[in-house]
């Protein structure tokens, strides 16, 4: 049996010491039938200080470090620094 990944992705609001704030935004459909986004904030864990403003990253949930932390970081997906490249 395989283990289900429960992970979220989202975009790097903050960055302090050890800790991210990320805003994890989902598409929901509404009684109209029109697609609503809807914005959750979470924080996370973040050991090596690996993440920077920007950064799409994925959160691993894990049992409670703090008060408000209750996720850890699993993998920077994309660096923001890449995406300005892109665009530019």
């Amino acid at each position: 049996m395989s283990k289900k990944n429960n992970g979220l992705q989202g975009i790097v609001h903050s960055v302090t010491t050890k800790s991210l704030v990320v805003r994890v935004e989902r598409k929901k459909k509404n009684a109209l039938g029109k697609y609503v986004t809807s914005t959750t904030t979470i924080h996370v864990h973040d050991e090596q200080a690996i993440a920077k403003k920007g950064d799409f990253v994925e959160a691993l949930p894990v049992k409670p470090i703090s008060k408000q932390k209750t996720w850890k970081l699993s993998a920077v997906i994309e660096n923001s620094a890449v995406k300005q490249k892109e665009q530019s």
